[in-house]
C-alpha cells in the first residue's frame, strides 16, 4: 500500500499487510479505500478478479476507486514475492490495524532484488546475433524481424529501446557489445549484453536521470518509459539489457 500524508504523518508512507483470510482482506484493504476516498485522494486498487470483486462488494462507493484493467499483478502470493515485499516496505499493517515498523525493511543500497525470470526464447537460436554493431544497424534488423510479429506501436517501443541500449553498450560498456533477437508469433525478444559492470546505481532507469543527456542512466529511465517489458541484468559475464514486446512469457 502506498499513501499520502496520513494523521500525524508528513509526506508519504509506504506499508504492506499480510493476510490469511477473506476477512483478513477485508479489514485491511477496506479502511485503507475508504479513509483514501473520504480524504478526496486518487484510490487505486489492483487484483485479481475475484479479490476485486470483493472489494467492490465491501465499499461504500467502489465507483470512486480505480480498478486498473490489469487484475494480475497480484495474483500470487509466491515465498519469493512475500520475501520482496518485506524487505521493501518500511511498515508492516496487521489485519487489526497495529502498524509497526519493518525490521527487514532494506534501503535501495542494500537491497537484492529477484533475477528477472528467463524468456524461453533465449533458450534456443536467436534469429540474428550483431556483435559491435550501430544501433542503427541492430534498428534495422529488428525492424526486418518483428513487421507482422507485434503491433506497429509494440515495434516502434522496441526500435526506439534497442536503439537507446546498443547506444549505451557501446558507448558505457565493455566490447563486445552483442545483440540478439529471437520472434515467436506475438512476441519479440532482444538482448543487448556488453562485458561492462552495468550502472553501479541501482536506481538507474528507475528514476529520471539528474545529470545530462550523455548519462547511462537516462538512457535506461527513457527505455523504461516504453510500453514494453524491460530487464537489467548484472551477471559476473556482464550487463544485459533485455526488452520484450507483445505476449510476454515468465
Amino acid at each position: 500500500m502506498r499513501t499520502g500524508a496520513a494523521r500525524g504523518q508528513v509526506g508519504h508512507f509506504h506499508e504492506a499487510g499480510f493476510y490469511s483470510s477473506d476477512a483478513e482482506f477485508r479489514a485491511l484493504i477496506v479502511p485503507f479505500a475508504e479513509e483514501g476516498i473520504a480524504a478526496g485522494e486518487p484510490v487505486i486498487i489492483g487484483y485479481d478478479g475475484r479479490k476485486n470483486a470483493l472489494i467492490r462488494s465491501w465499499l461504500t462507493d467502489p465507483s470512486a476507486v480505480t480498478f486498473p484493467a490489469d487484475s494480475g499483478v497480484y495474483a500470487t502470493a509466491a515465498p519469493a514475492v512475500r520475501d520482496v515485499v518485506e524487505r521493501t516496505h518500511p511498515r508492516i499493517v496487521s489485519p487489526s490495524g497495529v502498524r509497526r515498523a519493518n525490521d527487514r525493511f532494506q534501503e535501495v543500497a542494500d537491497f537484492e532484488a529477484l533475477p528477472p525470470v528467463p524468456d524461453p526464447l533465449e533458450q534456443t537460436t536467436p534469429v540474428i546475433e550483431l556483435v559491435d554493431r550501430s544501433a542503427a544497424e541492430a534498428r534495422r534488423a529488428l525492424a526486418l524481424i518483428g513487421r507482422g510479429q507485434v503491433t506497429g506501436t509494440i515495434l516502434d517501443d522496441l526500435l526506439l529501446g534497442v536503439s537507446e541500449a546498443v547506444s549505451n553498450a557501446l558507448i558505457h560498456g565493455r566490447p563486445p557489445a552483442t545483440v540478439r533477437i529471437w520472434a515467436a508469433p506475438d512476441r519479440i525478444v532482444v538482448s543487448v549484453h556488453d562485458h561492462g559492470r552495468g550502472p553501479a546505481d541501482p536506481l538507474a532507469g528507475l528514476v529520471p536521470a539528474a545529470s545530462n543527456a550523455a548519462t547511462l542512466g537516462l538512457g535506461l529511465w527513457l527505455i523504461h518509459q516504453l510500453d514494453i517489458d524491460v530487464a537489467l541484468k548484472h551477471a559476473d559475464d556482464g550487463f544485459t539489457v533485455r526488452l520484450r514486446g507483445g505476449t510476454t512469457t515468465g
